[in-house]
């Protein structure tokens, strides 16, 4: 199809009838040659009249297409001028093509021909003609076809410099400069930058305005910018848009080298660069600062909480999370055990409440801060804090904790059979459930020690509809896996079988099949034993979980995670990252076992651990020098007859210990390890210390209602919502602290349009105080109004909207909103000078 039947045809669909002249008879050709289906072709050459009287009286329906051969008369002699004014008169030069092609009038043919290039291509005409209207006038057009350069949804200038920047980033600058010369639209662009951020040049370029924008919003530099406000709202839109992310982070990391942003960093103080998040390496200045503070003790709680608070929000925080974690957790943890001094355990009892109730939370800190050192690489930068919180663990806590601790084990009349002992977790812990006709399910986690079951029971309580609580109970000695599982099953006796194995009333305890059949003999209810992995590739709702759940009241669930990788040598560095994938783990076994139709369950292990990141000091081995019948060697114990040994190990008969047989038991004293061949040292467990010996019981159930609830939040003086100035402070009120089953919640707000345009910077902030006191979980910001508050929405209303994330996507929605007027006087326009 020819372009002047296409655009015809296009144009006959809005006008009845269409009058083309020719005074040049170049088109009678194409004239005479157009097929058109419904439309009828007249030549009118000297039957002006005849053809009047035909289209609108006798055919006043019918379309035509009216060709005049001559020159368009003037209109006081123009016999149709009439049918001129109330159809279309139809125009064959290029810009006529272009205009009725996109739908404008022959009135903006000047127009056009400024812009002719752009239309040389079908794809920018038909992505002009979607967006282009007869109404919008030259000014508004031109607009839009910078946007159709831009390849951008809509007319925004914020869009189209971002869009620009991407083009940058990739290597196509100059194909974008080419265009907007090309179609005669470079000088109106920049004229629109200019206009509306403040930034001009004689040669202006997209890098050099980025450079001015960035500029302008890093607080050392601000004043050394001419461009305005403005481009704080646009640069934390920018940050704000997920496609954009990479370009952005690109983009800042070539200014902040052609800016020299660490020169200036270097003679600049955190509180002047907290609130800044344009450049990675504000982030690591601010943490070098940090742990330069937390080791020469310059930094208190209160500025380490405060600043990093104030960094969550900030757009590279994601990327130093664990660095900023790792701070805090240092922080505490050599704080708590310089508070701790020299500890005394006046006897075994309170050792054990101490350690359950508080002391287990150094345990915790340095698992965690070991975690979070090593998400980031082990990054040198933290190295002098790794050093100082390592000597401080192994030498002013652990040693000394476990000293203290041997000082009381020294002092006992053989081994302290306690109310808690593990030996008693069926009869005190399973039997009331089974005694209620109650199903239940027991998960016993290897090696999960107690400050890991606090961190789970945690999680837990963050889980809606869950509820949880946590106590104690204390292994066997000596600590290892066999002795530990089989103190967990229903018996009457424990004796020694071959070797290390435990035998339950003189049944072997080794394997999932001698389990279930021990829990099926020695309970009153049908029990039975599964591996954890093969539980969780069950289907929830298949005939093999149904009946494993309908045909057993009782059902012990085993996982191996951390004491398998704790007991290689080759992997017990991976102990670690172990514990918080088993925690993880057991929080989606439970969720399976609920989907499954169990609604309660305990939570256990059979033993401890001792970790330490670091090799293991020479003074951290004993020479027992034991000799004799020895039938079981490992770091922590040693299992024969007829033994000797030096006195720096504790020597027990196994009858001492509740367990029936003629082996002796030998545990070294306080942390030491026994020399072993091949054994790994860092991960022990086997011997007497709090840390292998206490381990958790966790009892959870299933709740039909909603235990969990979020924080609430509020905006204060709601009605001062008058915007005056193009600064707006907005405060934020936490109606009540975190606790256990009051979350925090992340909101991200700021002032929209009531079709949603945004209209301010962007402000992400986690409630999360814990405070008691109302005022301190209050927080203020302070946000920079885009122009079109003040021009396009003046005295209209507009909305502070907070929203907060989609569980599991990356889709916001509203989460209240509260009404402002804008009432933003000219003076408000002048930027800082």
């Amino acid at each position: 199809m020819s372009k002047i039947k296409q655009s015809i045809e296009s144009l006959l669909q809005k006008h009845r009838i269409l009058l083309w002249y020719d005074a040049e008879k170049a088109f009678t050709e194409e004239y005479e040659a157009l097929e058109l289906s419904d439309t009828k072709k007249l030549t009118v050459n000297g039957n002006e009249f005849e053809t009047k009287v035909r289209v609108l009286h006798q055919e006043p329906k019918q379309k035509f297409l009216l060709y005049l051969p001559k020159e368009k008369p003037k209109n006081e002699e123009n016999w149709l001028l009439d049918i001129e004014l109330a159809h279309h008169v139809y125009h064959t030069d290029q810009e006529a093509l272009y205009l009725q092609e996109v739908g404008l009038g022959y009135h903006y043919k000047k127009w056009i021909s400024e812009h002719i290039d752009f239309f040389k291509n079908k794809e920018r005409v038909a992505a002009f003609k979607e967006i282009a209207q007869e109404e919008d006038g030259d000014h508004q057009l031109s607009l839009k076809l910078i946007q159709v350069v831009f390849g951008a949804d809509i007319l925004s200038f914020d869009l189209f410099l971002r869009n620009f920047a991407s083009a940058f980033i990739q290597g196509q600058e100059e194909s974008v400069k080419r265009e907007l010369e090309r179609f005669n639209l470079s000088d109106l662009f920049w004229q629109e930058v200019s206009k509306k951020y403040g930034y001009a040049h004689d040669q202006p370029t997209i890098y050099d305005f980025l450079l001015e924008a960035f500029q302008k919003n890093f607080s050392p530099l601000s004043s050394h910018s001419v461009v305005n406000r403005e481009t704080g709202v646009m640069l934390s839109t920018w940050k704000d848009t997920l496609s954009f992310q990479e370009d952005f982070k690109t983009i800042s990391r070539q200014i902040q080298n052609d800016l020299k942003i660490e020169e200036t960093l270097n003679h600049t103080s955190i509180e002047e660069i907290v609130d800044d998040d344009l450049f990675e390496l504000i982030d690591q200045r601010i943490i070098s600062e940090l742990i330069r503070g937390i080791l020469d003790e310059s930094v208190d709680q209160q500025r380490l909480e405060t600043v990093i608070k104030k960094r969550e929000s900030k757009y590279w925080y994601d990327r130093y999370v664990h660095f900023y974690r790792a701070l805090r957790i240092g922080f505490n943890l050599l704080e708590t055990i310089r508070e701790a001094g020299d500890i005394n355990i006046p006897s075994f009892e309170e050792g054990i409440e101490a350690y359950a109730s508080t002391w287990y939370q150094i345990d915790q800190d340095y698992r965690v801060f070991i975690e979070h050192y090593r998400e980031t690489n082990q990054n040198s930068v933290l190295n002098p804090l790794y050093s100082e919180v390592n000597k401080a663990y192994s030498n002013n806590w652990l040693l000394k904790l476990s000293d203290s601790w041997q000082n009381v084990l020294d002092e006992q009349d053989g081994w302290v059979n306690h109310q808690r002992s593990q030996s008693k977790f069926f009869r005190h812990n399973v039997k009331p459930f089974l005694q209620k006709k109650t199903r239940l399910f027991v998960i016993i986690s290897d090696a999960l020690r107690y400050e890991c079951g606090v961190s789970f029971q945690q999680l837990m309580q963050k889980e809606n509809r869950f509820e949880s609580d946590i106590e104690y109970q204390i292994a066997p000695v000596p600590s290892y896996t066999q002795l530990g599982m089989a103190s967990l099953l229903p018996h009457k006796t424990l004796s020694f079988g071959n070797g290390d194995s435990i035998l339950v009333d003189g049944k072997s305890t080794m394997g999932l099949s001698a389990r279930s059949k021990i829990l099926q003999a020695n309970t009153d209810v049908d029990a039975t034993a599964v591996l954890a992995e093969d539980l969780m590739k069950m289907a929830s709702k298949s005939d093999e979980a149904r009946d494993l759940v309908k045909k057993h009241d009782l059902i012990y669930v085993y996982h191996n995670r951390i004491d398998k990788l704790g007991d290689d040598k080759s992997s017990e560095e991976k102990v670690i990252d172990g514990a918080r994938d088993e925690i993880e783990f057991l929080i989606d076994l439970i969720k399976k076992v609920t989907n499954m139709g169990g609604y309660n369950m305990i939570v256990t292990a059979d033993h401890g651990f001792i970790y330490q990141n670091d090799p293991i000091e020479e003074s951290d081995f004993a020479d027992a020098d034991v000799e004799g019948d020895v039938v079981k060697a490992n770091r922590r114990f040693v299992l024969g007859r007829n033994l000797s040994y030096k006195d720096n190990v504790m020597a027990f008969d196994c009858n001492e210990l509740g367990i029936e047989g003629d082996l002796q038991v030998l545990i070294p004293k306080s942390i030491n390890r026994l020399r072993v061949h091949g054994a790994g040292s860092r991960f022990v467990h086997g011997g007497a210390t709090l840390q292998e010996l206490i381990t958790p019981v966790i009892k959870v159930k299933k709740k039909r209602e909603d235990t969990i609830k979020q924080v609430d939040v509020d905006v204060l003086n709601k009605r001062n919502n008058k915007i005056s100035t193009n600064i707006q402070r907005v405060s934020f009120y936490q109606l009540q602290p975190v606790e256990e089953q009051t979350l925090s919640r992340t909101l991200k707000i700021q002032f929209k349009s009531e079709d949603g345009e945004s209209l301010s910077d962007l402000f992400t902030y986690t409630f999360d105080s814990d405070a008691e006191n109302s005022k301190e979980r209050e927080v203020m910001h302070q946000f920079q109004l885009s122009s079109k508050a003040s021009d396009k929405y003046k005295n209209q209303e507009v909305y502070l909207v907070l929203e907060e994330q989609v569980e599991g996507s990356n889709k916001w929605r509203e989460y209240n909103k509260y009404p402002y007027e804008i009432r933003i006087t000219f003076t408000n326009d002048f930027d800082d000078f």
